[in-house]
């Protein structure tokens, strides 16, 4: 979508043809009525010609949607035969339940693999915790008896 055209962009001659089409066409007038909704009489030829760039955007920006929409029912068609020809190519296939099957063995070994992986992990998980937790109360008991035993010299 490009960009519409300033203001400034338009010759004298240009904005005097497009006011004097909004003025002298009836039909165009009528139509330019019907979509915004308000009467053209009594507006300037620089409202005039301000309604006449604002319909052109909205025109643009319209058609932009109506191909974005044409676009959009093109592509779920092709998704739809697409779709339809690869169940159909599936269902042609001999080899298809004989290859699943295939995969669905090795996805299954591969799972199988895994859990015992897992549960090694988590054996060994919970015994160096068990090591752990062994080792910080011996250490922490030492060291409330070091705590309790005040040494230094007595004064007499």
């Amino acid at each position: 979508m490009s960009k519409p055209k300033k203001a400034q962009a338009y010759t004298p001659e240009e904005f005097d043809q497009i006011v004097n089409l909004l003025t002298t066409d009836a039909s165009i007038r009528a139509d330019i009525e019907a979509i915004t909704g308000q009467s053209l009489d009594g507006k300037s030829p620089r409202e005039l010609f301000n309604l006449f760039r604002a319909i052109g955007g909205a025109a643009t920006v319209q058609e932009a949607v109506a191909r974005f929409g044409r676009a959009r029912r093109q592509l779920r068609q092709v998704r739809a035969e697409l779709a339809s020809d690869m169940v159909e190519h599936i269902a042609d296939h001999p080899d298809v339940p004989t290859l699943a099957r295939q995969r669905i063995v090795e996805l299954e070994t591969r799972l199988d693999e895994m859990k015992a992986r897992m549960r090694a992990l988590e054996q060994q998980t919970r015994r160096l915790a068990a090591a752990a937790q062994g080792a910080v109360p011996q250490a922490s008991a030492r060291a409330a008896r070091a705590a309790r035993v005040i040494r230094g010299e007595v004064s007499a």
